[in-house]
């Protein structure tokens, strides 16, 4: 299965994405802070799969650097200031099937 990392203040647009990447086959965790996602990431140990990171929360360049140091590197969406709209783009990136070339 593969890892998403949530981090925004919004608690239910957090539920709400988590619920639609695990429908796409994604098992979500949501952090509320960067330091909880920096937790989060150090009890995980594994890859991460996707990011979506709300780029006004505080430490947030510090997080971005860790995340472009993992190997491989994690897909990243930062949201905007509306956040619900600017998803519309991940969730068809995220349902879009898979075809081998």
């Amino acid at each position: 299965m593969k890892i998403a990392l949530i981090v925004d203040r919004d608690l239910g647009l957090m539920f709400w994405l988590a619920e639609m990447l695990g429908a796409a086959g994604y098992s979500a965790y949501p952090a509320l802070t960067v330091a909880d996602a920096e937790c989060l990431l150090g009890n995980l140990g594994g890859e991460i799969d996707l990011a979506i990171v709300n780029p006004a929360l505080p430490q947030t360049a510090r997080l971005l650097m860790s995340l472009s140091e993992r190997t491989p590197p994690p897909s990243v969406v930062t949201l905007g200031p509306d956040s619900r709209e600017s998803l519309s783009g991940l969730l068809e990136l995220v349902n879009k099937p898979c075809h081998a070339a």
